[in-house]
């Protein structure tokens, strides 16, 4: 029982918020903050060009209250982009996020400490597109969207050092272009006006 002079106070505890946000993507190998865009579920990092792609380890922070498959902290190939489920605990929340990994060289073999150059970039139509070195075996040029969608490809012929892709049909914007020749890969921005 309560007398008059004491009083009894109950706070009510806030809910917990139920959210499916990939909020930061770490790599040791990592060379500048990720680019996350919320809006397109979309993760851009750049690892240093002395990252093996294929034995990358994410360290993935998470909306509270969420769980997210596959885990992170544990060895990832990244040659090509990976694709994250979070789904918060009460289930009612679920998104695919897509992370794209720059950088890094792909194997044990010679890494191409190197870039493609892109010439003119931006473009409007045509640009030409050098090699860090002449192409061997099965060399491929191909261009992505932000969604990692393929949207050209282009075999190139052995020892071939530059060649020229036309993206006069393609909309404005920034598109990846990758060059894929035996176990190597390397990627570069390309932006389209």
């Amino acid at each position: 029982q309560v007398d008059d002079a004491t009083t009894i106070r109950y706070q009510a505890a806030a809910p917990p918020v139920y959210d499916a946000d990939i909020i930061d993507v770490y790599f040791e190998c990592q060379i500048s903050p990720p680019l996350i865009d919320y809006e397109n579920r979309r993760i851009i990092a750049t690892v240093s060009d002395t990252a093996n792609l294929e034995t990358l380890v994410p360290f993935i922070t998470r909306s509270p209250h969420s769980c997210m498959y596959p885990q992170d902290e544990v060895v990832t190939s990244f040659i090509e982009p990976v694709w994250y489920n979070v789904t918060s605990f009460d289930e009612e929340t679920e998104k695919w996020w897509y992370l794209i990994v720059e950088g890094g060289y792909v194997g044990i073999e010679k890494l191409f400490r190197q870039t493609l150059q892109i010439s003119p970039n931006p473009t409007q139509g045509s640009c030409h597109i050098f090699l860090p070195e002449p192409a061997s075996g099965n060399a491929v040029i191909s261009l992505h969207d932000l969604n990692g969608r393929m949207l050209l490809q282009k075999h190139i012929p052995p020892g071939t050092v530059n060649t020229v892709i036309d993206v006069s049909s393609l909309k404005r914007g920034v598109y990846f272009c990758r060059l894929i020749s035996e176990n190597k890969s390397v990627t570069s921005k390309l932006i389209i006006q």
